[in-house]
């Protein structure tokens, strides 16, 4: 049996003694971070997913499968934001505005209150 078990788009250590052991030679920040790309990697559709590659590490200048993602970034960090799988400071950095400008298009398109952390609000009030 291997060590790696993958059931329904969910990778885990097969063996709990290796998971524990896994944990143990990493920090809380590195628990947090494997956490929170699983679960991006659960909300995320595939054209969500390249949206936040290509924003966040660059990619192929001249691809156009980036033009077409990039010609939809604002709805596509919408729905992120929406989900619940990015912060409002990383959906307006993946839309390619600012918080401020994107607070703006929230308001236009009826998009009802999210869930704001204390850093976003900064961000907001300091325009």
């Amino acid at each position: 049996m291997g060590a790696v078990r993958v059931e329904k788009n969910e990778v885990e250590l097969a063996d709990s003694e290796a998971a524990g052991r896994a944990r143990a030679k990493v920090g809380g920040q590195e628990l947090e971070l494997v956490r929170e790309v699983g679960e991006l990697l659960k909300l995320a559709s595939d054209d969500e997913l390249l949206l936040y590659t290509y924003a966040l590490y660059g990619g192929d200048e001249k691809s156009d499968v980036k033009n077409s993602i990039y010609r939809r970034r604002i709805d596509l960090a919408i729905s992120l934001l929406q989900k619940g799988a990015v912060s409002f400071t990383l959906a307006a950095r993946l839309a390619g505005l600012s918080p401020f400008e994107l607070m703006e298009e929230l308001k236009k398109r009826g998009v009802k209150p999210f869930v704001a952390e204390r850093e976003d609000l900064d961000v907001i009030n300091y325009r």
